[in-house]
């Protein structure tokens, strides 16, 4: 009889001057759902925690299902620290379910450090509003 083991493995980044880092940047919290209707307006909330022993440049991106940028924010987050950003995000105009990326982006290493996916749900919502009349 034999057993398999799975082994995941984090790969240190190699930026392009050939510097080996490790990720420094999490997103801890995200939603992993917004529901609305066409053109609605949310904010959301997305934390990112910076891991390292010094203070990092993080470029929070949400990209929607063309994979277009459609929010960017810069903050320096201190060491062994986290921020929680709250961007306003507006909704697909046609209805359906889309799927949309958040990116921890490490500006002085210039790497992504952390992605998350989302789903984004439009809908039309009905409202059956009765009106009684008093005979």
């Amino acid at each position: 009889m034999s057993t398999s083991y799975g082994v995941v493995v984090e790969q240190p980044i190699v930026t392009s001057y050939g510097v080996v880092v490790e990720k420094a940047l999490d997103i801890v919290s995200y939603p992993s759902e917004v529901k609305g209707a066409p053109n609605e307006q949310k904010t959301i909330n997305v934390t990112v925690k910076n891991n390292s022993t010094s203070p990092i440049t993080c470029e929070l991106r949400i990209k929607d299902h063309n994979n277009n940028i459609i929010y960017s924010e810069q903050v320096v987050i201190d060491a062994n620290s986290q921020y929680t950003f709250t961007p306003t995000i507006t909704l697909p105009s046609t209805t359906g379910q889309y799927t949309w990326t958040i990116e921890a982006y490490n500006v002085e290493n210039a790497t992504v450090d952390d992605s998350k996916t989302f789903n984004v749900i439009v809908k039309i919502s009905t409202r059956l509003t009765l009106s009684v009349t008093p005979l």
